[in-house]
């Protein structure tokens, strides 16, 4: 099952309203509570507009956190996958933007490891001990590159690197990124009958789409 909401003004058909999310989620308790379940209700399709952007993070952020709210599962991930138009178009350029927000969201855990390694109590007890600073120790200096900072939306300091970038800024670097995965890409080392009958397979697709 899955709801929209269309906009009169423009005939756009859109599934991340709160009015469609609700009526959804809604159908959903209620075939899982009388029913048995067994109904799949997705609030998420993909975004109604037709060009990548902040436009199209919005409405997949805000059906993941709409849909994690009614069903009190706050673990439900950002739904971008670099689709749009509802679906009619995969964008590389999005798909790189949304992959950048799912990558922020696989770092959240749900326990802090506790190691000897990660929590260096000598470390720790030498340096406040002594009054000292731990930005200069060798456990400071062995994981401080292991904070997240994304390269598309920095967290620290923007202003020194002339200001945080604007969307056209963030949607070049995205458009660079696809373009550098495509120049870096390899074929894999395939048998030659595989290789045959992959070939085999996009013949016959060209012949029917063609």
């Amino acid at each position: 099952m899955i709801s929209t909401v269309a906009d009169m003004r423009t005939a756009d058909a859109s599934s991340a309203g709160p009015e469609n999310v609700m009526v959804t989620m809604g159908v959903k308790r209620l075939v899982d509570d009388h029913f048995g379940g067994h109904l799949w209700a997705e609030v998420f399709f993909s975004p109604s507009t037709n060009r990548p952007g902040l436009h199209a993070v919005y409405q997949n952020w805000f059906a993941a956190a709409a849909r994690g709210r009614l069903a009190d599962r706050p673990d439900l991930p950002y739904a971008g996958m670099g689709t749009l138009a509802n679906g009619a178009v995969g964008s590389p350029t999005q798909f790189m933007l949304d992959l950048e927000i799912r990558r922020s969201q696989w770092l959240i855990r749900d326990e802090i490891d506790v190691t000897d390694e990660l929590i260096a109590l000598e470390d720790i007890g030498e340096v406040a001990q002594a009054g000292g600073t731990f930005l200069i120790t060798e456990h400071t200096l062995a994981h401080f590159r292991e904070l997240w900072n994304s390269a598309l939306f920095p967290l620290s300091m923007p202003e020194a690197a002339g200001g945080p970038p604007d969307e056209r800024q963030i949607l070049d670097a995205c458009e660079e990124r696809w373009r550098a995965n495509v120049e870096r890409w390899e074929p894999p080392d395939l048998p030659d009958d595989t290789l045959r009958e992959l070939e085999g397979v996009v013949a016959r697709a060209n012949a029917e789409l063609l």
